[in-house]
């Protein structure tokens, strides 16, 4: 015979009679409530044993670990990313402001609703010319577009390829 234990308090919750396999003083769905506990709370151990010390100190803390591994898979691909790409955003999202300025339209990449995002885009292609004040060639164009595309898809997840 045996003491079955309860693992957090450490009281007794049933005594076991090893020959025969059964329980004395605790139901079977008691039982089974408490080895359902006692599993996952094994799990929950075990992926606590697999964190290192900023993830814990994150998790006492009330830190999002989910956040922050996606913060951290985000600066992963930004330092990926070819420098020559985030130039090209960067000089298509800056010359969606300038030309959207000059022509006194405000449309805010990050907060504008569909809507307002649409009608700036058409008014950005209208108007978008070189210094000289000449169109831009096609190609030229395409990349401007692509780079607005990747700006609009990475920070409010808007395909401007594809969504209506």
């Amino acid at each position: 015979m045996a003491f079955i234990l309860d693992s957090t308090t450490g009281s007794r919750i049933g005594l076991l009679h090893i020959s025969q396999g059964d329980v004395v003083g605790a139901s079977s769905s008691q039982l089974g409530e408490r080895v359902e506990q006692e599993s996952a709370m094994r799990c929950m151990l075990d992926d606590l044993i697999q964190l290192d010390a900023d993830e814990v100190e994150a998790l006492l803390n009330g830190g999002d670990s989910e956040q922050s591994l996606l913060n951290e898979m985000d600066e992963i691909q930004l330092d990926s990313t070819p420098r020559s790409i985030r130039i090209q955003e960067n000089w298509a999202v800056r010359k969606f402001n300038e030309v959207l300025i000059s022509k006194k339209y405000a449309c805010n990449l990050e907060t504008a609703d569909i809507v307002q995002l649409v009608t700036g885009l058409r008014v950005f292609y209208a108007f978008l010319r070189k210094i000289d004040g000449g169109l831009y060639a096609p190609a030229s164009l395409v990349t401007v577009r692509a780079g607005l595309f990747r700006y609009l898809l990475g920070t409010r997840g808007l395909n401007i390829f594809e969504d209506p």
